[in-house]
This record gives structure tokens, sequence and C-alpha cells, in this order.
């Protein structure tokens, strides 16, 4: 006969006990595993899980990972969208809003430009954006610079020059830098580390949905709606984006949960945000 588990014997201090049989018996609140439930384990989660805490996993998947990743998928749309907006025509390609006699100009001194740029405005917008993330709740912050960039991708239906899509696309990285360490924060507040990987592997995964999807919507518009009300193709473009985007926002008031010690949200039950801290 087996007596109680000791301090070092017990799983949730001792990382290299192994489990068995009898000791699922043995713990409080551990019940044994079934088959389909190690299958599981092995697909998407592993270890060992009361079903309070299993109820748990599945709230934050269904809020949080929804918002984060259809949140990153608009991100890149709305940044996307500005390649998508080339047009070709007998003369080759040039954006809209520029004349024939500077399409080469664009092309191929602002073009290249831009690119590198994009990158560095990200870079830099992310440090100040951790620090505000740390003072501001995220709940806040969060869907507060989502909504700042949708109204932005409708701003962009009405530019007229190239000067002045440069100067909104600069306002456009700094507001979307952010997003991606914020939700890594996030996630890494409330999910353990064995539960990251896979979950972070969708997140990015919906940057390749953004592109794939930003192509057919344009296919879908210039084909659609070019003269609609006036207005061509490339204009409604941005518009459809920015309805498209406005709904992340919305989402994430709600669903962002903000840490585990500031938590508000309205579908966290308080046993649970309690249990949590105890973890």
């Amino acid at each position: 006969m087996t007596g109680p588990l000791s301090v070092v014997d017990h799983p949730k201090t001792n990382p290299i006990h192994v489990l068995s049989a009898s000791d699922h018996d043995s713990i409080d609140g551990y019940a044994p595993r079934t088959r389909w439930q190690k299958v599981q384990e092995m697909i998407w989660d592993g270890g060992t899980r009361t079903p309070e805490e299993r109820k748990l996993i599945q709230r934050l998947d269904v809020y949080v990972m929804s918002w984060a990743t259809f949140g990153y998928f608009i991100r890149l749309l709305d940044s996307g969208n500005i390649t998508n907006a080339c047009v070709w025509d007998e003369r080759g390609p040039r954006f809209p809003w520029e004349s024939v006699q500077s399409a080469h100009h664009v092309l191929h001194v602002w073009v290249p430009v831009s690119l590198p740029m994009g990158r560095l405005r990200s870079s830099v917008g992310q440090i100040p954006s951790q620090f505000l993330l740390t003072r501001i709740r995220p709940s806040v912050y969060l869907p507060a610079v989502e909504l700042l960039w949708s109204i932005l991708t409708f701003c962009f239906a009405a530019v007229s020059n190239v000067k002045t899509v440069f100067a909104l696309r600069f306002i456009l990285g700094m507001l979307e830098s952010p997003f991606a360490v914020g939700v890594l924060t996030l996630m890494g507040s409330w999910y353990m580390p064995r539960e990251l990987s896979k979950r972070i592997a969708i997140f990015y995964s919906a940057s390749y949905a953004a592109s794939m999807f930003s192509g057919y919507l344009q296919a879908a518009i210039y084909r659609g709606m070019d003269g609609t009300a006036g207005l061509p193709g490339w204009r409604w473009l941005f518009i459809f984006s920015g309805i498209i985007s406005i709904w992340g926002p919305l989402w994430g008031i709600y669903a962002i949960p903000d840490s585990p010690y500031t938590t508000k949200a309205r579908w966290m039950p308080e046993v649970e945000v309690k249990r949590t801290l105890r973890a």
C-alpha cells in the first residue's frame, strides 16, 4: 500500500514526477483519463487537468484566441491592401492615385523605401507600447488602437496623392505595432508554457489567411464594385476592409480579460479567477 503523496512527490511541486494510474486516484480533483482524453492531450494540450481547469482553458480559447486571431487577420489585411491597390494597365503597374508620369517614381523610389521603414516603425512602436500596456488596461488599450487603425483604413479610400498615402501608412504602422506583442503578453499571462506553442502558431497563421483573402477581396471588388456610386474599385477595397476591421475592437472590449490579477471580464466567473491565481 502506498501512502499519501509528499510535497516532493506531488506533481504540482515536482515536475520530474511521472504520474501513474494510482497517482490519479491519489490527487484530489483528478480523475483517471479515458483513451479519448489521452488522444486529445496528444493533439492539443498535454498534462493532467481537473474538469474546472479544462473549462477555463476552453473559455480562454473561445474568447481570447478568437479575438487575437481575427485581430491579427485584419491587421495584415489592412496593411496589405496598399499593395493590392496597385493596378495594371497597358502602361504597366501603377497606383491609382498617381499619374502615369509619376508611376515610375512611385514604384521604384517610394515603395522600396517604405518597406524597410514599415518594419522600423513597427519595431520602434513596440517598445513604448509595452510600457503603456503596464499602465493602461489591455481591454481598453488594445481595442482602442484597433479602432483607430480601422478608422484610418477608411481614410485610405479618400486619398488623392502618394504623399498622403505614405503619411497614413506611417501612422497605421505605429497603431498596428502594439497588437502582436500585446497579444503575446496577454496570452503569456493566462496560458501555461505547454499550452502556448500551438496557440501562438494559430495566431500567426492568420497572416497567411489575410494575404490570401486580400487578393480574393481585391478581385471580387474590382470585378463587381468598380464604378458603383461613382467610386473606383480601389476605393471600395479600403471601404470594405474598414467594415471588416471595425468588428475587431468591438469584440475585443468584451473578450479581453486583462491580467489574472486585474480581470473584470464578464465571461470569467470569479471562482475561476481565484483558481488561476492559486495555480
